[in-house]
Order: C-alpha cells, then structure tokens, then sequence
C-alpha cells in the first residue's frame, strides 16, 4: 500500500510519527511522511528521499501582525490556502491510504475527495483542561470539537492511542468508527539488559530521572520544590531532567532560586535512541504529570518506556497510570501534590529494602508493544480492513452520529 502519514505541528512535528513510519516501510509499503521543517516547510519523504515540499505560509509584515483582529484572520486564511495546496497534492499522488495528526483544517482533506483514497483521523493526545485562562480553555474546547467533527463526520475511520480517549470523541459506539492502537516503544527498551550494561552505581545516592518535554504545562516546579523538601531530612539523592527546554529557562532559574542545584541537573535532549542506555543509569523513574483529563486519557510515553526497561516508577495517580504502575509493587503513585512527591522520594532514599524490592519486581514486570507490533495493528485491524471495504465512501460517514 501507499501510506501518507500528514503530521502537521507548528511546534514540532510528534516524533512517535516516524517511528511508524520506519516500521511499516519494514513491512513492505510505501511510505510518504509529511511534517515541517526547522524552517516551517512542509516536507513529505519516502525514507531515502524528498519526494515534494510545500512551502510555509508567508508570514504577515510587523506592522499588520499587531493589528488585532485583522492579523488572525489573515493568518487563517494563509493557512487556509496552504491546506487546500496539500489537498491538491495529495490528489494528485493518490495514495491509498493518507493518516491525519493535525488540527489546522482537518476537515478540508478529505472533502469530495475520490473514494479510493481512505482518510484516517489520529488523534495521538487529548490536551483538555491544559490551557490557562479563558482562552486556553476556548482553544481546548475549540481543538475537542474538531476532533468530534473529524471523527464522527469528515474521515472515514479515526485511531486512538487508549480506549478512554475514543470513548471521550466517539461515544459509547466508538467501535463504528475508531480504532485503538496503542502508543509503541523502541525494541531496545525490552532487549537491553539494563541491569549489567549499566555503570555501577553510587550507594550512597538514589538516582532519580526524568526524562520529557521541560513545559510549564506539566507543572514540574512540584517535583523541585518536592526536592527541597527531601533537603531538609536527606541529600542522599540526584535527580537529572533530560528533555528539551519547553519552558525557556524557567526551571534552570527556579532551581538556582530554591538552592537545590547541588542534587538537581537539567541536561539537553539526546537522541531518541540513546534514551534506553541512558535510563540504564539511574533507579527511579519520575512520570509525574497535573491531575487534569488529558492524562486520565492514555498514559504518557515515559511511564510506558519505564514499564519496559524495568524501573520503579514515581508517578502521579491518574488512571492511565494505574494501568502500568501496580502501587508500592513496581512504583509508588501519589497524589498532585508537593508533600506526596516528597515522601515518594524518601521513601526511596530510606528504605533501601523497598528500592530493592520494587526494582526486583519492575524486571520481572516488563513489557511493552515495539513500533513494529503498532506497524502491524495499523495494516491489519486499520488499513487492510478499509481497503477491503471496496473503497472509502464518506458519503456514507456522514449518516453516523
């Protein structure tokens, strides 16, 4: 088949998308990914090569972008235009199957588009309740309401990552309309054998990690001030952040402010697949996220990469979490607070029999799915079931409500 996997992000592209990519080139189809470049153009490859690019929307001058009002609409408008450009792409390369991670006219896609071609809405995260303010909050509900609209109307079929999250789109009849692929991991996660490649550790300290996005949004100023706190009674810990610097220097600052700079390091991303070897380097992992929906939804990257290569996990108590963390057995979950985290963390420095036993019990409980397994549930329980459908007529969406 002739996949074209469309992920459009301002921001950055999502980079499990190219992990899907490799895995299902390895299956023998063709392959097209679109996402934009360091400079805002939209690139589409085929794993060896450019096979087209779309140039970014031109950007206002710096006099009209401060005019209120004016400067929105014509920036959507921009963006309007450079979609129905992607549109008439795709129409011309008629692939068979094209799967959508973007929210930037969604819906134009697949308008009046040949039958042929089937139409794959993917939801990868819901970010509900994530935005401060009034408008965070429209823009959350403005984001969910195109996600309902995609799924239910406009695209043949729709991809979840977790089944609360289809349930949260689609309803009670999701499986009329929507697929659940879960998020997938590297397959080193589950061969290294972390535990002899690893260099030996200091007894003297607890080594704790995170590793992910450094956003304010996940509100990790709790996990700082959680380490004062363990200060106070203990300095038996070293706790590194390894991620990129969402927050703009926030958390370098903070922890200058809070003094805890001689246990706290914050270190640059590294290569996706450098993190498994990395891991190997520490006793607990941290997946604390806010108590908010988007993470009662599906469990997030980390927590699921920790479950794999066998470490006790920390992790805030949301249900998606309770799924990978069996509490005080491979992990402790605790609640949104300072104080909890707090606790969790001198738990673990004090009671070295505890930290045996849960990274005893973490080995004996790993698991995962790899990116090929996720490859192969996308052509088998997705893509080959539409094809066989003679066709995606959505015409026949649109009566389904």
């Amino acid at each position: 088949m002739h996949i074209v996997l469309y992920n459009l992000h301002v921001n950055k592209p999502n980079p499990v998308y190219q992990e899907i990519a490799c895995a299902l080139r390895r299956l023998g189809h063709t392959v097209w990914l679109a996402s934009l470049d360091g400079a805002g153009n939209l690139e589409w490859h085929n794993g060896e090569r450019l096979v087209g690019i779309h140039s970014e929307p031109r950007h206002l001058p710096g006099w009209l972008q401060r005019v209120w009002l004016v400067a929105p609409i014509l920036k959507r408008i921009l963006w309007f235009n450079f979609t129905l450009r992607v549109r008439r792409f795709l129409r011309r390369a008629k692939p068979d199957i094209i799967q959508v991670n973007t929210y930037r006219y969604p819906w134009i896609l697949p308008l009046l588009m040949p039958d042929d071609m089937c139409f794959i809405f993917d939801i990868r995260q819901i970010n509900e309740n994530v935005g401060n303010g009034f408008i965070g909050r429209l823009r959350n509900k403005k984001m969910i309401l195109t996600m309902k609209a995609c799924s239910r109307l406009f695209y043949d079929h729709a991809c979840f990552c977790h089944e609360q999250a289809a349930r949260r789109i689609i309803g009670d009849i999701w499986t009329k309309k929507g697929t659940v692929v879960p998020v997938g991991i590297d397959a080193s996660f589950l061969s290294l054998n972390a535990f002899k490649s690893g260099p030996k550790r200091c007894e003297n300290h607890v080594r704790f990690i995170y590793v992910g996005t450094l956003s304010r949004l996940r509100n990790l100023e709790k996990i700082l001030f959680a380490i004062q706190q363990v200060l106070t009674e203990s300095d038996r810990l070293r706790v590194h952040f390894v991620g990129p610097d969402n927050a703009h220097g926030f958390y370098h600052k903070l922890v200058d402010k809070l003094a805890i700079g001689s246990v706290v390091t914050i270190k640059p991303a590294v290569p996706y697949e450098e993190i498994p070897s990395l891991l190997a380097n520490y006793d607990v992992g941290l997946a604390c996220v806010p108590d908010r929906p988007t993470w009662r939804y599906q469990p997030t990257i980390k927590v699921l990469e920790y479950r794999a290569l066998g470490m006790p996990i920390i992790s805030t108590n949301v249900p998606s979490h309770r799924e990978v963390i069996d509490d005080q057995v491979n992990g402790v979950l605790v609640r949104d607070s300072v104080e909890d985290m707090a606790a969790a963390m001198l738990r673990f420095i004090r009671d070295q029999r505890f930290l045996q036993l849960c990274k005893e019990n973490a080995r004996a409980m790993r698991q995962g799915i790899t990116w090929d397994d996720v490859a192969t549930m996308y052509e088998q329980n997705v893509y080959q079931k539409l094809r066989k459908n003679d066709g995606c007529d959505r015409r026949d969406t649109m009566k389904v409500t």
